[in-house]
């Protein structure tokens, strides 16, 4: 088996998706930071929070590119980055579901009815149930992974058309992560199938 020397994520895909996730961060935090009446820990922690789905967005991108650099240059995928590809997937899945969750709780307890709220939490909520509980067979299945992770993003895409003022801002939070972790689990699926293909060709 074919080993390559280069780093797995080349040095200048780092640098440009490093940039890009800085530019991310501040066209999702410019409005916030903006206001001098908001104190600057809310700012901090705000950016913090919100820095979470653009790192996922980014993150897994370059991932995506450096995976897909790596099997032009040496025409095969190991069982090393096999396994990144699989923990990277499902860590990630989870990381969205629970930074979606957190944002449906944020709305819960900054609304002022509070019997409405509840309600409103338990109905919003739902999608991220369903998708917790779709996370153990994704956890096994990959190709599961991308049905539901897929299906999931598009779902959250329909927030994007109900905050026209926030279209961008909106899919980047809710929709772009899901979509991401998609990919990234067809990937890992089609790369080990070809892996068990070649081996049961040898």
């Amino acid at each position: 088996m074919k080993k390559s020397k280069k780093n797995f994520i080349p040095f200048h895909l780092f640098v440009i998706f490093s940039i890009l996730f800085l530019i991310g961060i501040n066209f999702l935090t410019r409005t916030g930071s903006a206001h001098p009446d908001i104190p600057i820990r809310v700012v901090i922690l705000n950016t913090i929070y919100l820095a979470i789905p653009i790192l996922l967005i980014f993150g897994i991108l370059m991932i995506i590119l450096s995976v897909i650099k790596k099997k032009f240059m040496i025409d095969q995928i190991d069982y090393s980055t096999l396994r990144f590809l699989f923990y990277t997937s499902r860590i990630g899945g989870i990381i969205q579901i629970l930074w979606l969750t957190i944002f449906i709780l944020i709305v819960f307890l900054d609304d002022r009815n509070i019997w409405g709220g509840k309600t409103g939490f338990y109905i919003r909520e739902i999608p991220q149930l369903v998708l917790a509980i779709l996370m153990i067979p994704a956890w096994k299945w990959s190709l599961v992974g991308f049905i539901v992770f897929g299906i999931a993003g598009v779902y959250y895409a329909r927030w994007v058309f109900l905050t026209p003022i926030a279209m961008l801002q909106t899919f980047l939070m809710w929709s772009a992560p899901l979509l991401v972790v998609a990919i990234i689990f067809i990937i890992h699926w089609r790369f080990q199938k070809n892996l068990i293909e070649i081996q049961s060709e040898n």
